[in-house]
């Protein structure tokens, strides 16, 4: 597939002030029309699993793109999370496609010892915790009567894809700051698992993943909307583990081990 990047969709990615520098420092990149770039290279290195076959066909139109952002981004700003870049993909790495029983929709941590490149998940070192993530170990607690770690990979090889809106953002900055530019790809991933996974819960928690109903099937999948987790009050009480256990037991799939 021939995928061209032109200066004006830098100018409508990245903004006018930076486009013209990026364009000189990486435009001949935006003609190249090879099918592997430096972010599919990252995938298929970085994703062992059975993920990495359906993530390179869904990542290939929006490869040149992203090539020639994150090289600007890295140019442009101090820092790039997560680092390293090996864990841009993590999310799909610790997860078998087939496998894959729930999606966790989060947003990107914008502090490098908490950003792993899973959706709310921190290393199980770190002594400060995110809001929204003691929120989730809190209900977590409430619905199954045990405390749990803060680092949540171990739910991945179980079937719980823990997506992030955007796979990267700029350090310190909001976590929104690289979500247009992801979108594109996270839509179509969505999709993806929607028409061709099996019975699949959706855990959709806040605006920004809410706006991703209309994405889904929600007679084939069960889709559980919930206020965003840093709402700790509007978030406690909402069942979403135990209820998606039920769910998947109902439909002759493994439930999670959530503790």
């Amino acid at each position: 597939m021939k995928v061209v990047v032109k200066k004006k969709q830098l100018q409508a990615l990245y903004g006018s002030r930076h486009s013209e520098e990026a364009w000189h420092l990486y435009g001949a990149r935006a003609q190249v029309a090879h099918t592997m770039t430096s972010v599919l290279n990252l995938a298929e290195a970085s994703v062992p699993t059975s993920w990495r076959h359906h993530l390179v066909q869904l990542l290939a139109p929006y490869a040149c793109t992203l090539d020639l952002f994150l090289a600007a981004e890295q140019h442009t700003c101090e820092g790039v999370l997560p680092s390293p870049p090996g864990n841009i993909f993590r999310a799909f790495a610790g997860c078998d496609f087939e496998k894959t029983c729930v999606v966790i929709l989060g947003e990107p941590h914008v502090r490098p010892e908490w950003a792993q490149g899973l959706a709310y998940s921190v290393p199980a070192h770190n002594k400060g915790r995110p809001a929204a993530l003691n929120s989730i170990l809190g209900e977590v607690a409430r619905e199954f009567g045990k405390q749990r770690s803060p680092d949540l990979s171990d739910w991945a090889p179980q079937g719980v894809l823990l997506l992030n809106t955007a796979l990267t953002c700029r350090e310190a900055c909001q976590r929104t700051s690289h979500q247009p530019v992801w979108e594109p790809f996270i839509d179509r991933v969505l999709q993806y698992i929607s028409t061709n996974a099996g019975a699949v819960v959706f855990m959709l928690w806040g605006h920004a993943a809410r706006a991703k109903m209309h994405l889904l099937d929600g007679e084939k999948h069960l889709v559980l909307q919930a206020a965003h987790p840093a709402y700790a009050q509007e978030f406690a009480g909402c069942n979403h583990f135990a209820v998606a256990n039920n769910w998947l037991v109902s439909r002759r799939r493994e439930p999670v081990m959530w503790v």
